[in-house]
């Protein structure tokens, strides 16, 4: 049993899919915060007020490139578990080289909420 909700950034461009997640994930007992871009993502994460655990992040975000936006949320927070989701397969090149980091995942949408929270867990236990 954590001693704490587990703090999860959540960065999805699209309304309806953010809502959705944040809400099923906070069914999940996970803290949520949700943003809408890369911009946001970093400006959430620099907040003295908010500690997150995990960032749980779209690749096809209008703003930056998902490798560009771990390499950023990496430098602020060398050792956060980062899953990401997209429509993309997981061998795709652009996913394949952000899976060689440590405690990245992959999530293939549409995202199944079992298989989020098993990946989630996953992540939090490397």
């Amino acid at each position: 049993m954590r001693e704490h909700p587990v703090q999860i950034l959540l960065v999805e461009d699209n309304e309806l899919s953010r809502a959705a997640t944040c809400e099923l994930l906070a069914e999940e007992g996970y803290e949520v915060t949700g943003v809408a871009t890369g911009k946001a993502t970093l400006e959430a994460m620099g907040s003295p007020e908010r500690r997150f655990d995990l960032l749980v992040a779209d690749l096809g975000l209008p703003d930056v490139a998902g490798a560009e936006l771990v390499r950023r949320v990496r430098e602020l927070s060398p050792t956060m578990g980062v899953v990401l989701l997209s429509g993309r397969a997981a061998d795709d090149p652009d996913v394949s080289k952000l899976l060689g980091q440590p405690r990245v995942a992959f999530v293939r949408k549409p995202v199944d909420i079992d298989l989020l929270v098993e990946t989630i867990e996953g992540v939090l236990q490397l």
